[in-house]
């Protein structure tokens, strides 16, 4: 991951506005060219690996106004800087111990393909270097004794390289693990002990259910025609994707083998099959099906607080920004999410419980592992299409990736504080009765 990218625009506030974010991405047209770039050479890093600390201090102080640059005295100190700091190009010597620099870079040719790879050596060691390009270990080099600007230039036209080939959609995912993690391992799969935790858990994920699929429609409505008279669509690629999830998502095959429904019809089955209360969705649909805007829908229908916040940003998004952006709600914040855990959780229980679970295994082998097998890859295809190579699109798709993670992380939250509250009676009744007990058996 690029230096300065996790704090870059660091993670946006969970209660920024979304509609000042869409006045920003519809007039984000920088004046230059130069400001519109993501990363540019200053953000990269030059790893320089040499013994001797002289030539270290001279090479660092040569090239710090072009290069962010990091240093290492051996090949070992520099594989640890390369395991923590991930820099973009290792320039390294030649004659080194106990470790070479070609041995060096053959482990970061294994370990971190993309980086670009220099060398610098003595003019008796060219055998050894030719060998080593031949074998892609290293993509330059140079051999003493060098002029400090053919340097410059050797590392200025490595720095271009990297940038050329920057996959854009990986330093996204790269900057957002820590939130993905953060939900992943979420106190909240903990607490999902016994039949009513987990009917709790699925009465406030049902609306990211829904509005997953409202998602799914938003896309289909901007990438494709939907209206009459029909146009050819704008960006083929990405509307042939989102028809084809479309199908799927909106038109499964039920479990039955009979008929068709969507995934969310499918969910709503698993509630009722464990005995989750279904009657508030199911007014909050039917007033959405009525014509009433959904914000009065959920305070009709009295959506649980953080479910409906959870909504409010997704339908927002929805209404307000570009198809990029809700791509990437729609990517970064799937239900494949929902870790491996979840399903081992819910066997557990139905096992212990003696409840059926087929309709929700049924649920979550074909929207989950659907996502992981067609969807999810499709997904990056086209946000990949959607994007390019502009810079300015993938900062608003890295800052939207943030908010959905940041709203399910809330989302996830209020459902482990209404397991807590509905928990608390049954844990002080436990402890009363162990009182009691302690109380009895102490009078004996």
């Amino acid at each position: 991951m690029l230096a300065g990218l996790e704090a870059e625009g660091a993670v946006a506030s969970f209660d920024l506005n979304i509609k000042q974010r869409s006045n920003m991405s519809a007039s984000a047209t920088p004046a230059t060219a130069e400001s519109t770039k993501w990363v540019t050479a200053k953000d990269l890093r030059v790893l320089v690996v040499d013994n001797d600390s002289g030539v270290l201090d001279s090479i660092a102080e040569a090239i710090e106004d072009r290069f962010k640059v990091l240093t290492a005295l051996s090949g070992p100190e520099a594989l640890k800087i390369i395991e923590a700091e991930n820099p973009e190009i290792v320039l390294s010597a030649q004659r080194m111990t106990p470790m070479t620099g070609l041995e060096l870079l053959e482990k970061v040719a294994a370990l971190r393909p993309q980086t670009r790879r220099l060398l610098y050596t003595e003019n008796s060691d060219i055998e050894t270097v030719i060998e080593g390009l031949n074998r892609n270990i290293l993509h330059r080099y140079m051999t003493k004794p060098w002029a400090m600007e053919k340097l410059r230039v050797m590392l200025d036209e490595a720095g271009k390289l990297y940038l050329q080939d920057l996959d854009r959609f990986e330093i996204v995912s790269q900057s957002i693990m820590r939130l993905r993690n953060k939900l992943l391992e979420h106190r909240v799969y903990g607490m999902l002990t016994n039949m009513k935790a987990l009917q709790i858990f699925v009465e406030y994920h049902c609306y990211p259910v829904w509005d997953f699929m409202s998602l799914l429609k938003c896309l289909q409505n901007k990438l494709t025609c939907t209206e009459v008279p029909w146009q050819t669509p704008e960006n083929m690629q990405a509307a042939r994707m989102i028809n084809e999830i479309v199908v799927a998502e909106e038109t499964d095959v039920r479990r039955d083998g009979h008929g068709h429904a969507s995934h969310y019809e499918m969910y709503v089955e698993a509630m009722e099959e464990i005995g989750a209360n279904t009657d508030t969705l199911c007014r909050f649909v039917d007033l959405i099906a009525e014509g009433m805007p959904w914000p009065q829908a959920m305070k009709r229908a009295e959506v649980p607080a953080p479910a409906a916040e959870f909504m409010s940003h997704t339908l927002e998004m929805c209404q307000d920004h570009p198809a990029y952006e809700v791509a990437a709600f729609f990517l970064f914040g799937r239900e494949n999410l929902i870790p491996d855990m979840f399903r081992k959780i819910v066997e557990g229980l139905a096992e212990t419980e003696n409840v059926s679970i087929d309709a929700f295994r049924y649920y979550l082998d074909r929207h989950i592992g659907i996502d992981e097998d067609e969807h999810g890859p499709a997904s990056v295809r086209m946000m990949k299409s959607l994007c390019g190579n502009d810079d300015m699109r993938w900062r608003l798709v890295k800052r939207a990736a943030e908010e959905s993670l940041m709203a399910r992380i809330k989302l996830w939250d209020g459902i482990a504080e209404a397991i807590e509250a509905a928990q608390k009676p049954l844990i002080e009744m436990s402890r009363h009765q162990d009182r009691t007990t302690a109380r009895q058996w102490r009078a004996a």
